[in-house]
């Protein structure tokens, strides 16, 4: 599968280059990583452990200074070997982990051939996050942002390299489930269940991590038709009422690392929560349905 598009990714510069600098290749040889494609992450590992030259240079540093600090003991230098070039391999294989990840997403998706790709300052910044992805759920979600990056650079914020970098089991849960209650794309209702509790506290430690910004208001209006539509992500309520009239809604809103986050993150639409919001509006009617992006179907009366 990689073979296929390998040919077209080397004629675009942009990604060679994001690519090639995530795994530690430059120029050709950033294009030849993209050919050899799965077998290269193996061939870098026996590269590196096979170095004899290069391991016994740094031996020799390692033994020179400890004899400057009067250390008798020649097993801390092994370790301190050992360390290094255990530590060296693992950094080395979580990078082209996701660079090939990276790859498959870019099948998926291709880049336009004249991306210029990432910054070399973001890359930077993200390989230094990346190389310690060691779980497949965070190499899939650092290979989403680069394939990202790569296909329109700027997508994606330092602030949301750094949320990233803390990412972790119980952390992806709680974005999950606040994603699961997002409607038009950036607003969660803290209306209901989610005003107070254990759902509002979980949105409070969002905050405090720069997911969302709580306590903000949602003004809109009723169509001429008396309608107003709230789409989730699959579901939506449709509220009725006073052609012209306004509704107010206290939201958390996402912020910009929210809103990056959610063009990747995997959720589904938390069914009973959008009934539990659609129950507590303030509003005359409220139906809730299904939504495919253009049209509100299957609706179900919620109020009165």
């Amino acid at each position: 599968m990689l073979a296929e598009i390998s040919t077209a990714l080397k004629a675009i510069p942009g990604a060679v280059k994001a690519l090639a600098h995530l795994v530690g290749a430059a120029g050709e040889a950033g294009a030849a990583w993209i050919d050899v494609g799965t077998a290269k992450a193996e061939q870098h590992a026996k590269r590196i452990s096979g170095d004899t030259a290069a391991s016994q240079g740094i031996r020799n540093a390692l033994a020179k200074k400890a004899a400057e600090n009067a250390i008798a003991d020649p097993l801390l230098v092994d370790r301190a070997l050992d360390r290094w070039s255990n530590a060296l391999l693992r950094t080395q294989s979580n990078r082209e982990a996701v660079a090939l990840k990276t790859l498959e997403y870019l099948e998926i998706d291709p880049p336009d051939a004249t991306t210029a790709g990432p910054s070399e300052d973001w890359m930077n910044v993200f390989e230094e996050y990346a190389q310690r992805a060691s779980s497949e759920t965070l190499r899939q979600h650092w290979a989403h942002i680069l394939a990202g990056e790569i296909r329109k650079p700027g997508s994606f914020s330092r602030m949301t390299l750094q949320f990233m970098s803390i990412m972790d089991q119980q952390l992806a849960t709680l974005v999950e489930a606040a994603c699961g209650s997002i409607m038009l794309g950036r607003y969660i209702p803290q209306i209901g269940n989610l005003s107070g509790g254990e759902l509002y506290e979980r949105l409070l430690v969002l905050e405090t991590l720069g997911f969302v910004t709580c306590g903000s208001s949602l003004t809109t209006a009723y169509t001429q038709e008396g309608r107003l539509l709230f789409p989730f992500k699959r579901k939506a309520l449709m509220l009725e009422g006073a052609p012209g009239a306004e509704v107010s809604v206290t939201c958390a809103i996402l912020t910009l690392v929210g809103r990056e986050v959610l063009t990747f993150i995997a959720y589904q639409d938390d069914e009973a929560l959008i009934r539990n919001i659609g129950e507590n509006l303030t509003v005359p009617s409220v139906q809730m349905g299904d939504w495919d992006g253009n049209t509100f179907r299957n609706g179900v009366r919620l109020k009165p």
